[in-house]
């Protein structure tokens, strides 16, 4: 028998360790080869090793081809390539859509997501919803994108139309009144008027400015409007709050809510120039009132940046105004800056852990970028926090930051600058042509794009303007509501005998 024979035991025992060492070299390879893609290396069919980079691509729609320098990828999205160091260019297409492309740059060790890009069809097909007969004097998304409530200048019994551009085919609609008991009676010969200020995170509440009275002075020729502030709950509309009752708010007093919640706001004085805190019922998280404010922007719960000549610290200095950060009971005077006429630009937004901070006069020619500057170690006590940037514009009419807040957009006309956080970089161009009054600004779509409306079509555009897509009519005084999952946008034509039409347009092949 074989297990008698020793030498036949000898050449088992040593085929065992020749193929148990095998293994145990395989796995040491695979080890390291695993280890070396995870540090950034990677390893071609000749065997010679590089940096490399790993690179995700997806898409709407998934599925669609990926092409690297003209190479046809077996990989489609959503996926993820392994490519060495150096500088690509990636294209994403699919039959009926126009190609999506882009320059990346590919460093070893770096991990990039390229998750936003956006396939537009070739053909574009749209069709009527809704009509309105007179034209539309509200129309608002909520931040979710679910929501479009809109209203007709004509309908004096405060009547809203409530849209769901969540449901299929078409977008559910629902009436929704305000109770008369809310709304002051628009009086006779004036047309009301309804601005949106803001919405809650909720999506559910958002709050108006209501017009419903209008005086001219036939001596000067200035003009009063009596206004209140309402707060409509789409969902449950009668619980629908006029504020300024509630609040009891004197008629200069703007109202503005305090960390997007429904039942605490921010008024601020425009002739006493006081900002305060309010609160519904009960008392607001924490008590504020800060006087001789010029502007101001509010973020989280405890978060007030503003302009102003009287700062915290009592230092002064002819023509200049303080603008000042407070975070709870955390105050600093950030930067002194020239005192502007035509107003200030202020904004504020957390990115990766980090506060970034960003403000102008908007005669001046820059802004200036600051990173946790409320945090920041000062050489002396009345020294100003180091910015992180100064980007220069001259003259910048508007400023915001991104959805995700990795992009800030400065504007000035059709001048464009917009700043890259996360890559520390810049990005200027001119817009081909203007936008459509009265759009006074390019607007955020999400965390990557850009949308606007110029010669009567909606485009799309993204932040360094590129993979530019002009889209569909639609009305500047309206714009453009894309649906949750970006696969329709409804869009407000205005009809020549009065009123106006609301169309939807399938974003994806063969979706109408």
């Amino acid at each position: 028998m074989d297990f008698l024979d020793p030498n036949k035991e000898r050449r088992n025992r040593l085929a065992l360790v020749l193929g148990y060492g095998l293994i145990g070299f395989a796995i040491v390879i695979a080890s390291i080869v695993l280890l070396y893609q995870t540090d950034g290396y990677c390893v071609d069919s000749r065997g010679s090793v590089d940096r490399c980079g790993l690179v995700f691509v997806a898409s709407q729609p998934s599925g669609s081809q990926v092409t690297i320098d003209d190479k046809v990828q077996q990989a489609r999205t959503n996926t993820k390539f392994n490519v060495r160091s150096g500088t690509y260019q990636f294209k994403i297409s699919q039959a009926g859509y126009h190609d999506w492309q882009r320059q990346v740059v590919v460093k070893g060790g770096d991990v990039q997501r390229f998750d936003y890009p956006l396939l537009i069809p070739t053909e574009l097909r749209s069709s009527e919803f809704a009509t309105h007969t007179s034209d539309l004097f509200v129309t608002t998304q909520s931040p979710d994108r679910r929501w479009l409530m809109t209203a007709e200048a004509d309908d004096l019994a405060t009547v809203f139309r409530l849209y769901d551009l969540r449901s299929t085919p078409e977008p559910a609609s629902a009436s929704l009144a305000v109770s008369a008991d809310v709304v002051t009676a628009t009086a006779t010969g004036t047309t009301q008027k309804w601005e949106e200020v803001e919405w809650s995170t909720n999506n559910r509440h958002v709050l108006f400015l209501h017009t419903y009275h209008t005086v001219t002075d036939a001596a000067t020729g200035t003009t009063a409007e009596a206004h209140e502030y309402v707060l409509i709950d789409r969902q449950n509309p009668g619980s629908s709050r006029n504020l300024t009752r509630e609040l009891s708010l004197p008629a200069e007093e703007r109202l503005s809510l305090f960390n997007k919640r429904p039942t605490l706001y921010y008024g601020y004085n425009s002739q006493t120039k006081i900002l305060r805190s309010l609160a519904l019922t009960g008392d607001p998280p924490f008590s504020t009132q800060l006087e001789r404010v010029e502007a101001f922007k509010t973020d989280a719960d405890d978060s007030i940046l503003y302009v102003t000549d009287a700062p915290p610290s009592g230092a002064t200095t002819e023509g200049k105004m303080s603008v000042v950060l407070q975070r709870g009971e955390q105050v600093r005077v950030i930067r002194q800056i020239p005192e502007s006429s035509t107003g200030y630009l202020l904004d504020m937004a957390k990115y990766d852990g980090d506060w970034y901070v960003v403000l102008a006069g908007k005669d001046a020619d820059g802004l200036y970028l600051y990173r946790n500057p409320i945090d920041q170690d000062l050489e002396t006590p009345d020294a100003y926090p180091r910015p992180l940037r100064l980007l220069k514009l001259n003259q910048p009419q508007a400023v915001r930051f991104s959805a995700t807040a990795q992009f800030i957009l400065a504007q000035q006309g059709q001048q464009m600058l917009v700043y890259d956080i996360k890559n520390i970089q810049a990005y200027r161009y001119t817009l081909a042509s203007a936008l459509d009054a009265p759009q006074q600004q390019f607007e955020w779509l999400d965390g990557h794009r850009l949308v606007g409306v110029s010669g009567g079509k909606g485009f799309m555009t993204e932040y360094d303007n590129i993979n530019t897509q002009t889209l569909v009519a639609t009305d500047p005084a309206h714009g453009m509501f894309f649906s949750p999952d970006f696969r329709r946008v409804v869009t407000v034509q205005s009809q020549p005998n009065g009123g106006v039409k609301l169309f939807l347009t399938g974003l994806v092949v063969r979706e109408s």
